[in-house]
């Protein structure tokens, strides 16, 4: 993790975890800056108290989220992005209206179009038995 972005997360976190405190006096002392430390490493997990982690866990929920498509914010909850890109992601409502559902009904027409075909086939493959007997 970047430092610059350890440090807007530990700003959050702070904000939530010590609402009384001054976060500029905060950045000053050195507490601050050990936190940081503690996020960049990826595991500040390891040196949290109950509360701290409650909060932390709130926060990962809360998480921003990128489209998989146009790397923009998603607010929300997104969309699922298949059967473009894998499920696991999300994409954003603007990218779900041009890409994915124009896929997602393109091949419902494919299927419905091989649907169709094959019933035609079945149809005719019936009538070339009936006219055989």
């Amino acid at each position: 993790m970047e430092t610059k972005e350890a440090e807007k997360i530990t700003e959050e976190f702070f904000k939530e975890r010590f609402p009384d405190k001054d976060i500029a006096f905060e950045k000053q002392c050195g507490y601050f800056g050990e936190w940081v430390e503690r996020f960049k490493s990826g595991y500040p997990e390891y040196h949290m108290d109950n509360q701290s982690l409650r909060i932390w866990d709130k926060m990962k929920k809360m998480e921003i989220k990128k489209c998989c498509f146009c790397e923009q914010d998603i607010t929300g909850y997104g969309n699922n992005p298949a059967p473009v890109k894998a499920n696991n992601l999300k994409c954003c409502d603007k990218c779900n209206f041009n890409i994915v559902i124009p896929a997602r009904v393109k091949i419902i027409g494919e299927y419905e179009e091989f649907a169709l075909e094959e019933a035609r086939e079945k149809h005719f493959e019936d009538k070339e038995k009936e006219n055989d007997i």
